[in-house]
């Protein structure tokens, strides 16, 4: 009886499993590609943030009067350690301290990296 349905319905059978197989790929990769993408916006959004607050409080917290003092701030600046509290899908999650001008992935790999 299933060697009847096959030589009856082989071709349709063959075209549907390819098929199914392609979909089921291309959703795959849609979703792989998609969870990437949206986390490194979300971490740059979130640096840029940070960034822009930062340098903001910090320039309006302080006046320049001549050329040496924007040398001595901005080597301040360069120089200085941020704490900052790394949640979620970490392996160590926390308040770490890093360098002024590092990444947050750096961040994340002070913490362990992540989990998956």
């Amino acid at each position: 009886m299933l060697e009847e349905i096959w030589e009856k319905y082989q071709k349709q059978i063959i075209i549907t499993g390819i098929t199914v197989t392609i979909v089921v790929m291309f959703f795959c990769i849609l979703v792989g590609a998609g969870r990437n993408d949206s986390t490194d916006k979300m971490i740059g959004n979130n640096l840029t943030s940070s960034s822009s607050s930062i340098q903001s409080s910090s320039n309006s917290a302080t006046p320049m009067a001549s050329g040496q003092d924007k040398e001595t701030h901005a080597q301040r600046l360069a120089s200085s350690k941020i704490m900052v509290d790394v949640k979620g899908a970490v392996k160590s999650p926390g308040v770490y301290e890093v360098k002024s001008g590092m990444r947050i992935m750096d961040a994340i790999e002070i913490a362990g990296g992540m989990t998956k």
